[in-house]
């Protein structure tokens, strides 16, 4: 790709994220206060992230995961890319961690700084740092890190090759990538139980439209056209741009410890789920049937999360 190119996909990729701040009273980008002082308007949401119970249930515990593998210590280092908001970085910060997250969104690391100041005095010993910065142009310094942490992000770099040798010559020997990542479109098969599901439940759109729906997804899924990107609303310009290859790099340079698939066909569907006050309850029966499907192996994931570590 030409330099004038990426420059300007860097620049659409950027404005794109600048224009996604959520729409919530009161947002902060706070796991904890979210969790339990902002009550969300189920019509407005459409994505997991939209609803943090939602993001919960559907991937609270990867999270979970992230803070038992990474060993806390006095100055241990943490390196967050694609940072957004900050709220995977504060949460480290409050085990401890000393944390620099890099976000190629001005507007996103903006708000995040300013949550970091107000912060700053409730760390529990931990800190907060932030840049903007190109993750495809990054530069660390040998060995400087205790972990590494990517939410949702390697999949929009334009050079995994250049990042993945960066991570691994800035880990400190024995220490962990951590990532939590989109690698594909559901298979036919998924898409054909997403279609099924979402027929059935109550969602966001009323049942007098479904059917029509039903008979449109069916016709997309079993036509010749191939995979389509038909679930997902919201992508940006370097959307999967690195796919599957990204577990190639990661392997080339890391020893992989533990992989676990998420997401057959639920990703898309559980932001859209309604139900009243049993809306929580479908959110976690649906994912847990999905989860099932994994574990059983009759369906292939959609997303995965990463457990790599550098070779002592």
């Amino acid at each position: 790709m030409d330099e004038d190119k990426y420059q300007a996909l860097l620049a659409a990729e950027a404005s794109f994220w600048d224009q996604q701040i959520p729409d919530i009273p009161g947002f902060r980008p706070d796991i904890q206060y979210l969790g339990t002082h902002v009550q969300v308007d189920p019509s407005q949401v459409e994505e997991i992230w939209d609803d943090p119970k939602v993001e919960s249930i559907a991937r609270g515990p990867l999270r979970e995961r992230i803070y038992t593998i990474l060993e806390t210590g006095p100055g241990s280092r943490v390196l967050e890319l694609g940072c957004g908001f900050g709220w995977l970085a504060v949460e480290l910060a409050r085990r401890g961690f000393h944390v620099k997250g890099i976000d190629i969104s001005p507007r996103r690391i903006a708000i995040a700084e300013a949550y970091a100041r107000v912060l700053a005095s409730a760390l529990n010993g931990g800190s907060l740092e932030y840049e903007m910065a190109d993750l495809n142009r990054l530069c660390l310094e040998p060995e400087s890190l205790d972990g590494v942490v990517a939410w949702d992000c390697l999949h929009h770099m334009v050079d995994i090759e250049h990042v993945i040798g960066e991570v691994t010559k800035a880990l400190r020997p024995g220490a962990p990538l951590l990532a939590f990542e989109s690698l594909r479109e559901p298979g036919q098969v998924g898409r054909f139980f997403y279609s099924v599901f979402h027929l059935i439940l109550p969602t966001r759109e009323p049942y007098c439209q479904k059917l029509p729906s039903f008979r449109a997804m069916h016709s997309r899924i079993t036509g010749d056209s191939g995979p389509s990107r038909v679930f997902s609303s919201l992508l940006s310009p370097l959307d999967g741009y690195t796919g599957y290859n990204m577990m190639d790099t990661i392997r080339r340079y890391l020893e992989i410890r533990e992989m676990v698939w998420k997401f057959a066909f639920c990703g898309p569907l559980l932001g859209r789920l309604r139900g009243g006050r049993l809306r929580f309850a479908l959110v976690r029966a649906v994912e847990r049937f999905d989860t099932a499907t994994l574990k059983l192996r009759l369906l292939p994931g959609t997303h995965v999360f990463v457990h790599a570590v550098k070779p002592k």
